[in-house]
């Protein structure tokens, strides 16, 4: 039996293998994204590896690799959450990762491995941890060069670096007319500056999330952002709708921000969301719009003290359902 860092003393099976694990072969030093790219599609998203780096760093797009700190920053901007954990040595690895990543497979799913250069190249590679068994002292892998292997407790315990446990989305409730009527009382009109958006939500007490989702490497480049909106905005909005049930995205002309869009998942489902203008005057009535369409005025520039060139960005604020911080 084996006890995780949150006292969960549930005993485990002594193997354990994940069947539904999509096997991805990665496209040139995509090694990280791919491995991402397998756990999401575990967890029922599609989502290809070249969109994950996209999200992650300029090295992923250049084929140079990737950390795995940047391929959990791109999954966290798709809605998944999670943790990186690394050790020092055999006996950390032993004592405290092994027991963990033990459970995590059998309550959650597939971790992403990081092994050190040499291992199976000069850059080292990054893998999926598919299974484990006790009586062997295996671990279960995919590798996202195509094939599977094993490797025994003491090897991954020398060879490892660090995992990322990725927790996928769950769905969030949906936003109540006295949620709505909430968020109006809160922020009755359009008031400029999104940043100034997120700190009057502060004061006010509404527990919210200031997300920024372009690159972080690629703040620089206007047509970066613009392109990462219209290529991943929908499904970056999608995933936000699986944690909380409203969003606040900017609609900014040539980069200067307009109006504020306060955005509800309707109750029925569909295509289309339900979306309330926030402008000088207050709020609109609800529209009903598609999530692409959102997206198309969405870059926004900010200038940064001690900065001569702005930075651009798409920041979206996600409210959650509960008022206070």
């Amino acid at each position: 039996m084996v006890a995780d860092l949150n006292g969960n003393n549930a005993p485990l099976p002594q193997s354990f293998e994940l069947r539904r694990v999509p096997m991805v072969r990665q496209k040139d030093n995509f090694c990280v994204p791919a491995s991402a790219s397998m756990i999401a599609g575990f967890h029922g998203f599609r989502i290809d590896q070249e969109e994950i780096a996209q999200l992650s760093s300029e090295m992923s797009v250049s084929n140079q690799g990737t950390y795995p700190s940047d391929m959990l920053l791109a999954m966290q901007k798709l809605g998944f959450v999670g943790r990186i954990a690394n050790w020092k040595d055999a006996a950390q690895f032993h004592e405290d990762l092994l027991p963990q990543i033990r459970r995590a497979l059998v309550e959650t799913g597939p971790i992403y491995i990081s092994f050190k250069p040499g291992t199976f190249g000069a850059m080292g590679h990054g893998c999926v941890i598919v299974g484990y068994d006790d009586r062997r002292e295996e671990i279960h892998f995919y590798n996202p060069w195509g094939n599977e292997f094993k490797k025994d407790y003491a090897r991954v315990a020398i060879e490892g670096s660090g995992v990322a446990f990725i927790d996928p989305p769950s769905d969030a409730p949906l936003a109540t007319e006295e949620f709505i009527q909430h968020i109006k009382t809160t922020m009755p009109k359009f008031d400029g500056d999104f940043l100034r958006l997120s700190a009057q939500l502060r004061g006010q007490g509404q527990a919210h999330e200031l997300i920024w989702c372009s690159r972080r490497d690629a703040r620089g480049d206007q047509r970066f952002a613009r392109n990462t909106a219209r290529a991943n905005g929908r499904r970056i909005l999608e995933l936000a709708f699986r944690r909380n049930p409203a969003v606040l995205i900017p609609h900014s002309d040539n980069g200067r921000t307009k109006h504020y869009y306060f955005v509800t998942r309707p109750p029925e489902g569909g295509a289309q969301f339900r979306v309330y203008t926030i402008g000088p005057h207050g709020w609109s009535r609800p529209e009903r719009k598609t999530l692409g369409s959102l997206t198309r005025n969405w870059a926004t520039a900010f200038e940064v003290e001690g900065q001569s060139e702005k930075i651009w960005e798409l920041p979206m604020i996600e409210l959650h359902s509960e008022p206070g911080l």
